[in-house]
C-alpha cells in the first residue's frame, strides 16, 4: 500500500470511491494471505520432515513417527488468509482517507500520536501486569496468559509514541541516522507495527527463556550426580531393580559409552524384607514440628526455626530416584567420590574410617559423640526401627544428604547387601544416540539413564528460541526498511539533487534497519525481563508462607538470548541491509 500510494491516489482522482480503494488493498491482503498459506504449509511440512531427526538428536528428545495432520494444516492455512486480510485493514483504511493531492505530489505530513491511545496503552500495560501477578499467585495459567496479552497490546498501542519520542534524539546524531529517525517517526504506520512485531517476539523469547532456565536451575539444585553419569539396573516385572548386571552387560556399557570407572551400588535388606535406611539428626537438632500435619501457628514457627531448614525437600539420586530424607547405600570405598559427588580429596580423608567400619555421612550435624542414627523402614509395611553406628562426616557437604557404608559394615549392622544398580562415570556426557544404542543392546529388561545437567551457557532449547526470535526480528526489520525505502524515494531523490553521495542511501537504509531492530529489541528485552521476573517472584511468593518451604525458583537470565536480541540480531540486520541496498540514488519527477 505504501509503494502503491500514488496509484491508489490516481484511482481516487479518477472517481474511485473510498470503498473501492479499500477493496483494492484488502484484495492485496487476500492474495498475499493465500500465497503465504500455500508456501507456509509446503515449507513447514518439508522443514518438519528434514529437521525432525537432527532436532531429536540435538535437543535430546524423542518424537513418534512422522505424521501430517490435514485438519490442522487447513486451519493454519485459513489463519494465514485471515491474517493477510487483518493486516490489510489499517492500510486500506488509511489509503481510502489519504489526501489525493498530497499523495500525487509525494509529500508526507508529520504523524503525531494521539494522547488517548497512549493513555489506553498505559492502562492496558498496568492491567496486564496486575493480571499476570494475580494469575501467578493463584497459579491460574488462563489469567496469566490474559495479562500477557493485555500488556503486549498496551505496548503495541504505545509503540508509535515511543517511536516519536526516540526520534527526538536525532538532533545529536549524524545526517543518515538523523534522517532515518525522522523518517521512522514520520512514517509510524509502517514503523510502529514492525517495532511491535520485533518487540513481541523478543518478549516471548526472553520471558520464556528466563522461566525455562530458572525452572531448570531449580531442578538442577535438587539433583545429586555429575553430568554424564550413567546408571544401569536390571528390572523385574514391576520395573524395580532386581539383581546386579552381569559382567557381559558391563562390557557392553564400556564398549558403547565413554566410561571412566564403573561402580556397583547396593541397598540394605533387612531380616523382615527390603528396607530403606537414612541418617537422622540428633533429637536436639530435629525439627519439632510435623512437616505435613502442622497447624498454621506451627508452620509460622517452623519457618523461623533454623532446625526446620530443608525439611520436606526432595532430592534426586542417580538421575531417577527421588527421596526426601536422604538415603543410605552400600558401596566400595573407592566409589565414595563418585556416589556422594564430592572431590577425590574429600573422599580420601574418610576412606580410612570407612574401612574401619564407620558410616560416612554427608553432614557433620548427623554425628553425636562420633555416632550416627540410621532410621530403617521396611518397604511396603509400617515396620520401623533405628540403630546407631560409628560414623565420620565428609569435609564438605554434597548437594543431597546421603550415607555410605561398606558391605562388611552393613553386615555388622544386621543388613544383607543386595544389588541395586551399576553407576558408570564418563569422560564426557554421552549423546542421545549412544544412550539409545546401549538400551537397545542391553534389552528391555534393563533400564539405562544418563544424567544431563543444565548448562545455561549452551542450552540448545534456548539456542532454538534465539534463532526463531532472530529470524522474525530480521524479517520484520527488513520489511519495515523496505517500506521506509518505498515511502522515502522522493527524499532520496532530493538528496541526490543537492549533491549527496550514493553511499548515503546505503547508510540511510542501514540506519533505518538499526532503528527498527534496535528499538524493538530494547523494548522487548526490557518487557521480557520485567514480565518473567514478576511471574517468578509471584510464584515464589505463592509458597513463601507455606511449610515445608519448597526450593525457590532463582531468576536465571539467558544471557545468550539477551545478547543475541540486543547486539547480534540488529547488527546482522544492518549488515544485510547495507550489503543488499543499491547505493545509486533515484531521480524522480514530481507534479
Amino acid at each position: 500500500a505504501g509503494r502503491r500510494r500514488r496509484d491508489l491516489a490516481l484511482v481516487a482522482a479518477a472517481g474511485g470511491r473510498p470503498a473501492q480503494v479499500r477493496r483494492i488493498v484488502l484484495a492485496d491482503g487476500v492474495v498475499l494471505g493465500v500465497l503465504s498459506a500455500g508456501a507456509g504449509v509446503a515449507l513447514g511440512v518439508a522443514a518438519a520432515a528434514a529437521l525432525r531427526a537432527p532436532l531429536e538428536s540435538w535437543l535430546g528428545f524423542r518424537s513418534g513417527a512422522f505424521r501430517i495432520f490435514p485438519v490442522a494444516l487447513a486451519v493454519l492455512a485459513g489463519l494465514a488468509v485471515v491474517t493477510g486480510v487483518l493486516a490489510a485493514l489499517v492500510p486500506a483504511w488509511i489509503s481510502s482517507r489519504q489526501d489525493v493531492v498530497t499523495a500525487l505530489t509525494g509529500r508526507r505530513g508529520i504523524t503525531r500520536s494521539k494522547r488517548r491511545w497512549v493513555i489506553v496503552g498505559v492502562a492496558l500495560i498496568a492491567a496486564g501486569a496486575g493480571l499476570v501477578a494475580l494469575g501467578a499467585v493463584r497459579i491460574d495459567e488462563t489469567t496469566m496468559v490474559a495479562g500477557v496479552f493485555l500488556a503486549e497490546l498496551g505496548l503495541v498501542l504505545c509503540t508509535p509514541a515511543i517511536v516519536g519520542l526516540v526520534a527526538r534524539l536525532g538532533r545529536w546524531l549524524p545526517l543518515a541516522a538523523r534522517i532515518a529517525l525522522q523518517d521512522t517517526s514520520r512514517n509510524r504506520t509502517a514503523a510502529a507495527p514492525a517495532v511491535a512485531a520485533v518487540m513481541a517476539v523478543v518478549i516471548f523469547s526472553v520471558a520464556l527463556g528466563i522461566v525455562y532456565l530458572s525452572l531448570r536451575a531449580r531442578d538442577a539444585s535438587e539433583s545429586a550426580g555429575r553430568p554424564g553419569d550413567v546408571t544401569v539396573f536390571q528390572t523385574d516385572r514391576d520395573g524395580a531393580p532386581s539383581q546386579t548386571i552381569s559382567q557381559e552387560a558391563i562390557r557392553t556399557v564400556r564398549e558403547l559409552m565413554p566410561v571412566d570407572q564403573v561402580y556397583e551400588i547396593q541397598m540394605p535388606r533387612c531380616g523382615f524384607g527390603p528396607c530403606l535406611a537414612h541418617p537422622e539428626l540428633p533429637a536436639v537438632l530435629q525439627c519439632p514440628y510435623p512437616p505435613f500435619d502442622s497447624t498454621p501457628d506451627q508452620q509460622r514457627a517452623a519457618r523461623s526455626d533454623p532446625r526446620c531448614d530443608g525439611v520436606g525437600a526432595q532430592h534426586v539420586y542417580f538421575g531417577a530416584i527421588g527421596i526426601g530424607q536422604g538415603v543410605a547405600v552400600i558401596v566400595d570405598e573407592t566409589a565414595v567420590a563418585a556416589v556422594a559427588v564430592v572431590s577425590q580429596e574429600d573422599a580420601d580423608r574418610v576412606v580410612g574410617a570407612m574401612r574401619g567400619g564407620a558410616v560416612v555421612v554427608s553432614d557433620p550435624r548427623y554425628l553425636e559423640n562420633g555416632r550416627v542414627t540410621l532410621a530403617v523402614e521396611a518397604i511396603g509395611s509400617n515396620q520401623q526401627r533405628t540403630l546407631t553406628a560409628p560414623a565420620v562426616a565428609l569435609p564438605h557437604r554434597p548437594k543431597a544428604p546421603i550415607a555410605l557404608m561398606t558391605a562388611a559394615t552393613a553386615r555388622t549392622l544386621g543388613f544383607d547387601p543386595v544389588p541395586f544398580m551399576t553407576l558408570a562415570t564418563t569422560t564426557r556426557v554421552p549423546t542421545l544416540a549412544e544412550e539409545d544404542r546401549l538400551q537397545a543392546a542391553l534389552g528391555s529388561q534393563f533400564h539405562v539413564s544418563v544424567l544431563r545437567a543444565v548448562q545455561p551457557a549452551d542450552d540448545r532449547t534456548l539456542v532454538v528460541l534465539a534463532i526463531v526470535a532472530a529470524v522474525i526480528t530480521i524479517g520484520a526489520a527488513a520489511l519495515a526498511t523496505g517500506l521506509a525505502a518505498a515511502d522515502g524515494r522522493a527524499d532520496l531523490g532530493t538528496l541526490a539533487a543537492v549533491g549527496a553521495s550514493p553511499r548515503l542511501r546505503r547508510v540511510l537504509s542501514l540506519s533505518q534497519t538499526g532503528v527498527i531492530a534496535g528499538l524493538g529489541s530494547v523494548l522487548g528485552v526490557a518487557a521480557g525481563l520485567g514480565l518473567s521476573t514478576a511471574v517468578l517472584f509471584a510464584l515464589n511468593q505463592r509458597f513463601a508462607d507455606t511449610w515445608p518451604v519448597p526450593t525457590p525458583i532463582p531468576v536465571t537470565v539467558p544471557w545468550l538470548n539477551v545478547g543475541i536480541a540486543l547486539l547480534v540480531v540488529p547488527l546482522i540486520a544492518m549488515l544485510g541491509t547495507g550489503l543488499l541496498t543499491r547505493s545509486r540514488l533515484p531521480i524522480e519527477r514530481r507534479l
